[in-house]
Order: C-alpha cells, then structure tokens, then sequence
C-alpha cells in the first residue's frame, strides 16, 4: 500500500526534476530540444525536397564552400629566380606562412563585406523591383 507521504515524495521529485537544468526532464530540455524517435522533420525535409528541388542544389553548394574554408590548405610557394647579375638564385617575394595563420579570419572578414554590400545595394534596388521598374 502507497501511503500519501511516498506519493507526495514521487510528486515533489518529478517537480524538482522538472525544474534541475542537469535532469533528464528539465522542462527546457522537453521544450526546444528535439525527439531523435520522432522523424516528423524528415518527412517535412523530404516533402520540401521534391517540391522544390533546388533546395538540395543550394545546400551542396553551401556545404561545398564550407569544405573548401574548413580546409587546412598548405602554403602555395611563390618563387622568383633572379637574374644573374643580382645572384642568380630563388627568391621567395611573398612569405605566405603569414596569411595561413589567419586564413579563416580574412576569409570570413571577405564573407562578411561581401555580404554587407549585397544586402545594402539590394535594399536600395528591391522596391523599385518590387514596384516593377
């Protein structure tokens, strides 16, 4: 028989689960933090794809430039051989140790203004397409 005391107890333990952000039923968790089981988002994923097709074309193009900066490329060599009269032998003009330091930042810097002047030129042109000019 399961006196009130114990039913108490079990009631108090799911409320302090339910607030403890290390529990398994933080309610938080429960609320944004999505179901593995429940595969409603690859049926929504697989219904978007054959009606739109160039969804996936957009997303290999996105995940191929992602590769392409999350690359860790070696150094190009830039050499110069000299002319005789100034010794004759290879020069190296540009170090490029220097900028693989700091590829990714100057990439994304690039990113960034590249996508500041977009988005500011298309601000300015998108009414007058939207009005039909």
């Amino acid at each position: 028989m399961v006196s009130p005391f114990e039913k108490f107890e079990e009631i108090l333990e799911s409320i302090f689960n339910f607030l403890n952000p290390f529990s398994e039923d933080f309610f938080l968790k429960i609320a944004f933090v999505p179901d593995t089981d429940n595969l409603i988002f690859d049926e929504v994923k697989d219904v978007l794809y054959s009606k739109f097709k160039f969804i996936k074309s957009i997303e290999k193009i996105h995940n191929d430039f992602n590769d392409n900066f999350n690359k860790d490329a070696s150094c190009p060599d830039f050499t110069i051989k000299l002319p005789a009269f100034l010794g004759g032998s290879l020069v190296k003009p540009i170090d490029f140790r220097f900028f693989n330091d700091y590829r990714i930042i100057i990439h994304g810097l690039i990113i960034a203004l590249s996508y500041f002047f977009f988005i500011k030129k298309l601000s300015h042109k998108l009414p007058n397409l939207i009005k039909g000019e």
